[in-house]
């Protein structure tokens, strides 16, 4: 046997690639048999408008990407009990009629799940839902993403290990990105803008929150994401009396006209760095960072400016007491959006599905120890790099 080929079946014993492993083309109303088909790194290019494709059970030892730059799906999709898998581009939802799911794309139980270069197109109002569901999932990442005319952009439920890098949302009734009993997540140069409010919301860019009776969420940071108009900025709320843990909000930017810039309610051993807060001509309140309760925080180099008579006035923020940030007082009781489950506009199943995955679940998001550490994460990443070293021969075939 050739060296070539000696080395080729080592690596696909090494790296679990397949010699067969083809480029797929597929039509509407054949997505789910040719993915319950696929083989380990095979493409299955996508194109024109399909239904609410459910895709399942399948654990590829190579990824699987899904090209649907090509595709729509008005109704969504659903990715379940699913591992490996890549989905480029595509348009997800309508801007015309209500999601019959509420979503525009589930991901549920999933593991080593990529999105990027997606649309995520919502009716708006309040009936327009969400874009993406995640919930019981690890090592997922969504990128370069934009997502618009929805409730919410997207909801981490007890997943581990997310990268939520350099997506874009834009004319949303409520939340950019919400993330609920969660750990190990990095969001990252996200932008919020031109939100459209419902009556009585409270939108955040990006909302954090424990659930009440479990352990707090963990290694959590927003660094470097912009929030931009009638929002609040970042923010973990109390649900009791812990919100998180080592929870990090760095260099982020709010030009808003609400009150919260930046708030931790009940947080422990996290820091706010290098954060710009600005209140925009007109705003009714002051924007500020507001640290309340928990301990051993760390509040350094922020800077607060406000811009509310259309004269910039400038505050330095360095170890400041949490109690000494905000002018207004009573009124913090008035927090949270309508996905705050304090203002009940998250949904029973939801919470339920939640909790049941901590306590019951496969995965045990419940357990501080368990949490990967950011090494290991690098290590993942690494590993996926060495992987896409090795050369598959492909086929182009088309679907039966």
């Amino acid at each position: 046997m050739k060296k070539s080929l000696v080395f080729a079946a080592i690596a696909a014993a090494a790296f679990g690639t397949s010699a067969q492993a083809a480029t797929i083309t597929v039509l509407p109303g054949q997505l789910e048999s040719v993915f319950a088909k696929a083989q380990p790194g095979d493409v299955l290019v996508l194109q024109g408008t399909f239904g609410r494709d459910i895709l399942q059970n399948r654990s590829f030892s190579t990824r699987v990407t899904i090209d649907a730059r090509g595709a729509t799906f008005p109704q969504g999709i659903i990715i379940r009990d699913s591992s490996n898998v890549t989905v480029l581009g595509g348009t997800f939802g309508n801007s015309t009629a209500a999601l019959n799911s509420g979503r525009a794309m589930w991901l549920n139980r999933t593991n080593n799940v990529t999105i990027t270069g997606s649309t995520f197109i919502g009716a708006g109002g309040s009936g327009a839902g969400q874009g993406i569901i995640v919930d019981a999932s690890r090592n997922l990442a969504i990128r370069s993403s934009n997502f618009s005319g929805f409730k919410s952009g997207f909801s981490l439920y007890g997943a581990r290990n997310a990268i939520l890098d350099r997506n874009n949302f834009t004319q949303n009734t409520s939340d950019g990105i919400n993330i609920v009993n969660s750990a190990s997540v990095r969001a990252t140069n996200n932008q919020c803008s031109n939100f459209t409010l419902l009556d009585g919301a409270h939108p955040d860019c990006i909302q954090l929150w424990s659930l009440a009776g479990l352990p707090m969420q963990t290694n959590i940071w927003l660094i470097g994401n912009s929030a931009i108009g009638n929002m609040q900025g970042f923010t973990s709320f109390d649900p009791s009396t812990a919100s998180g843990q080592f929870l990090r909000f760095e260099n982020n930017y709010v030009e808003n006209s609400f009150p919260q810039g930046i708030a931790c309610y009940g947080c422990f051993d996290s820091v706010f760095l290098g954060n710009t807060l600005i209140a925009m001509p007109g705003a009714k309140h002051k924007t500020s960072l507001n640290v309340i309760g928990g301990a051993r925080n760390v509040i350094g180099s922020n800077t607060l400016i406000d811009n509310r008579l259309g004269t910039a006035s400038t505050t330095t923020l360095s170890a400041l007491s949490a109690s000494s940030l905000s002018d207004l007082g009573a009124e913090l009781a008035d927090t949270g959006s309508v996905w705050d489950p304090r203002s009940f506009g998250i949904e029973d199943w939801q919470i339920a599905e939640a909790e049941a995955v901590a306590r019951e679940g496969g995965f045990v998001f419940g357990s501080n120890n368990a949490v990967p550490e950011p090494a290991t994460w690098a290590q993942l990443l690494a590993g996926f790099g060495l992987i896409g070293l090795v050369r598959r021969r492909r086929k182009t075939r088309v679907a039966a």
